[in-house]
């Protein structure tokens, strides 16, 4: 806990720094093109949050090492390997030029890497054709880059609206800690924590009232640090069935899967942003009829997504704790959460958001 703290601190004063000083790098780090297709903001605002978090989980891990005298290998080895994909995406950040295929192999890179240093390799999903498989490890390598890369862009997609991803983040990383406390895995626990900590300095500027993103390398970071302390999981308890990994994230899992789907259907190219993610249909539909003073008092209503789709994601994350032995049972949470995800959809598509389940934000 008192590492959890030293990242906070940690976070909350790189992100402070970031935002006081941000006259001096605006000209990097803003996020100047406002009429982009999945833009939800009114003001140029800093895309480096990422950078708080990576250094604040730095900051924690040194503070253990030289302070309380801990091996801290495994923290090291962590970083080392979401390093490509945070470098991939903190350049897309300040240089605009990483396309996403670029930044899909970087995050694809620290998938393997995952697997060389770490032995962080997914060798069974509890479905037997595929375990047969996995069980030759250059096709369990290639599968779990192909996971990391996966779930480090199913983050990213969700990184549309203030506070989203960093509080799905957190309720992933600490059910996470949650069960690795219960299973008497300090190590994998203390990297949770420290994860947690770093994410919620940074998310007091970025929720409500949007003063810093996270930005791609904040989403890719968080990414792969999620993936790799999933695989962890699975790997170092294997009474845990592989699809309390997938159930914790089916969420962000579940958006990129219609997401690609969605371009498929429409012959776009997978990596084409556009405006059809839930978060930005519920978006549209809480925007309603406000006029632009009023949005933007209320910071343009982004801040009033988050909160839906954070109780969304409660329920099969705590099916996920409940079940985490019982394939058969994670299997039915997750079909559950794609179907209520495909009729939430079309209700927004088609129609809005009842008005009892709205949010005032003029109040």
């Amino acid at each position: 806990m008192i590492l959890l703290c030293v990242a906070f601190f940690a976070s909350l004063l790189v992100a402070f720094v970031i935002i006081r000083y941000e006259y001096m790098h605006a000209h990097m780090t803003h996020d100047h093109d406002l009429t982009a297709i999945q833009k939800s903001h009114l003001h140029p605002v800093p895309r480096i949050g990422g950078l708080a978090i990576w250094l604040s989980v730095i900051v924690a891990v040194a503070v253990n090492y030289f302070f309380f005298a801990q091996n801290v290998q495994a923290e090291l080895c962590l970083l080392i390997v979401s390093f490509p994909a945070f470098l991939f995406g903190l350049m897309e950040d300040v240089r605009h030029s990483m396309g996403v295929t670029w930044r899909l192999l970087a995050s694809m890179l620290s998938g393997v890497l995952g697997v060389a240093m770490m032995h962080a390799s997914i060798n069974r999903v509890d479905v037997a054709a595929f375990d047969t498989v996995l069980a030759l490890p250059v096709f369990a390598m290639a599968f779990s880059a192909f996971a990391v890369g996966g779930l480090t862009n199913a983050f990213n997609i969700i990184d549309g609206m203030n506070g989203l991803l960093a509080g799905i983040a957190l309720i992933v990383l600490g059910a996470i800690a949650y069960l690795a406390h219960q299973l008497q895995d300090s190590a994998l626990q203390l990297q949770s924590l420290i994860l947690m900590g770093s994410i919620l300095g940074v998310m007091l500027f970025n929720y409500p009232r949007g003063l810093l993103f996270l930005g791609d390398g904040g989403a890719y970071f968080i990414g792969v640090m999620a993936a790799e302390c999933l695989i962890q999981l699975i790997n170092t308890h294997p009474d845990l069935s592989p699809w309390c990994a997938l159930t914790l994230v089916i969420y962000p899992v579940t958006e990129t899967l219609f997401s690609m789907l969605r371009r498929v259907l429409t012959r776009a190219h997978l990596g084409h942003p556009d405006r059809r993610h839930l978060h930005q249909l519920l978006f549209d539909s809480l925007q309603g009829r406000r006029s632009k003073e009023a949005s933007e008092l209320c910071n343009s209503s982004n801040s009033i997504v988050s909160p839906y789709l954070w109780v969304i994601t409660v329920p099969p994350v705590m099916g996920a704790l409940v079940y985490r032995t019982d394939t058969s049972a994670l299997q039915v949470i997750c079909s559950l959460f794609v179907l209520c995800y495909t009729l939430l959809y079309m209700l927004l598509k088609r129609y809005s958001l009842p008005a009892y389940l709205k949010i005032s934000a003029d109040e």
